[in-house]
């Protein structure tokens, strides 16, 4: 657990839990914050992140930042956006966010701050989807060569993922009140691999794509203005492979992270069908694109790790969630896949 941490902030001395939310930076990485930014910081604000802390930090010259606290290693992190940005020419851009300053030491990245709204599912309105699909066009136009991890590297690796599923049943203990639940959904997704393992098509279809992605392209790391996309931002998971992984990994969590309803299976449908026409996607490639995005996160037993370590709630929710969309996905993929793409 994470001990209670203090910051000075208008003159009390206010503290927080990092599980339950803290909206505060720790005194030590404040000062060291400042130390990069040769600036005094007189505010911060929590603004998310899940992999990763995620602080908007303002300094007494008015100046505001991103600060990233990166839990894995920052050396890796540093590196691919090294790789990413050479792509980019090196250039930020709204296509591309480069950070401008990186402590490996104390893993903290810092960002320009880029001012605008954070969507989240129900309020990306229909004037967004051209605008997100240019973004995509522009990326299948980007080739990484071997500048880049592939697709198949990251997601499809079926025996370590059925290996990483039995080192978190061995943690798990009967007594533990969410013991059926946890092993449950363990059950389901060793099911859901051994079904993909030996998948020909979707195998071939990894293999030949080279286009550059993303990687965790949706609507909380997207900024937009009143119209248009004003900046994307984290390039931390990119690889090569093929735009519609971002397509369908948007769709995902815009529309169908909470339910399969066919409300939200229709939204996302316009969507994909703005993307078959801007960024002229195949609904082979969409198709192929939402069986990968399905595996890459069944093969993640992140939730289920920090549901056992923090005995948290929160995961409990978001577990009992995904099963229930997992099992559903599983049984009827024919038809969803009908849907999305009719």
């Amino acid at each position: 657990m994470v001990k209670p941490i203090f910051i000075k902030s208008n003159n009390l001395l206010i503290f927080w839990r990092f599980l339950l939310r803290i909206s505060i930076v720790d005194i030590k990485a404040q000062r060291q914050i400042e130390k990069i930014l040769g600036s005094t910081i007189v505010s911060s604000e929590r603004i998310g992140g899940f992999s990763a802390e995620n602080y908007l930090v303002k300094t007494k010259d008015n100046h505001k930042f991103v600060a990233k606290f990166l839990r894995n290693n920052a050396n890796a992190y540093v590196k691919q956006i090294e790789k990413v940005s050479r792509l980019f020419n090196n250039k930020s851009g709204k296509f591309f966010t480069k950070p401008i300053k990186e402590d490996v030491r104390h893993k903290i990245i810092i960002s320009k701050f880029i001012k605008g709204d954070v969507l989240h599912g129900e309020d990306i309105k229909e004037h967004f989807y051209e605008p997100v699909a240019k973004v995509l066009r522009h990326y299948e136009h980007i080739k990484p060569k071997n500048n880049l991890k592939t697709s198949f590297d990251l997601y499809f690796n079926i025996k370590s993922s059925q290996s990483k599923i039995n080192t978190v049943k061995s943690k798990l203990k009967k007594t533990d009140s969410y013991y059926e639940l946890v092993k449950d959904i363990l059950e389901l997704k060793t099911s859901i691999l051994n079904k993909y393992k030996k998948n020909d098509d979707l195998i071939t279809w990894i293999k030949n794509s080279d286009s550059f992605v993303h990687g965790d392209f949706h609507n909380e790391n997207i900024l937009f203005s009143k119209s248009d996309v004003r900046a994307i931002l984290d390039f931390e998971l990119s690889h090569r492979g093929n735009s519609a992984e971002d397509m369908v990994n948007f769709v995902w969590f815009a529309f169908l992270n909470n339910d399969l309803s066919d409300k939200s299976l229709s939204k996302a449908h316009d969507f994909l069908k703005t993307c078959e026409s801007v960024a002229k996607v195949s609904k082979t490639d969409l198709e192929n694109a939402f069986k990968l995005t399905f595996l890459r996160f069944v093969q993640s037993s992140v939730l289920e790790n920090s549901l056992i370590e923090y005995k948290e709630s929160f995961y409990e929710g978001l577990l009992k969630r995904d099963l229930k969309k997992f099992q559903e996905i599983d049984s009827n993929m024919s038809l969803i896949l009908k849907k999305l793409l009719a």
